[in-house]
């Protein structure tokens, strides 16, 4: 498979480029970029510098995992809640809740709140608590 640049075989970074040429050469076909010389795997020195290449971004994908994973956790200890914000604050969803318990229709009460019917029949009476 000839190719004018390795960028134009995918726009998903160097590691989806490095799977898709795996996948090439996994089923017995060699690739050539004409724009990258090292990137031919018809030669020997080709499949070496594309392994290491390969190599490389998959261990750049490893830090950056372990990197994003490490300031998730520490931005969690200093106690940034992720997700979306409640459409409810706290006292809406009590009385929303209190309006429920009294047998007030889901529309009525989603209605005055500016929600949908889904988010007050989602609401548990846990929800009071957290």
């Amino acid at each position: 498979m000839i190719v004018s640049a390795l960028d134009r075989l995918t726009r998903g970074g160097p590691f989806k480029m490095l799977s898709i040429l795996a996948e090439i050469t996994s089923r017995g076909a060699a690739y050539k970029s004409l724009a990258e010389p090292w990137a031919d795997t018809t030669h020997e020195l080709g499949e070496v510098l594309a392994a290491l290449v390969g190599y490389i971004a998959r261990k750049t994908r490893e830090d950056i995992i372990r990197r994003t994973s490490a300031g998730r956790e520490r931005a969690r200890r200093n106690g940034v809640r992720f997700g979306r914000k409640p459409k409810l604050r706290m006292a809406q969803r009590e009385a929303a809740l209190a309006r429920r318990r009294a047998g007030e229709n889901q529309k009525a009460i989603a209605k005055a709140f500016n929600v949908s019917c889904s988010t007050i029949s989602r609401l548990k009476p846990t929800d009071t608590a957290s």
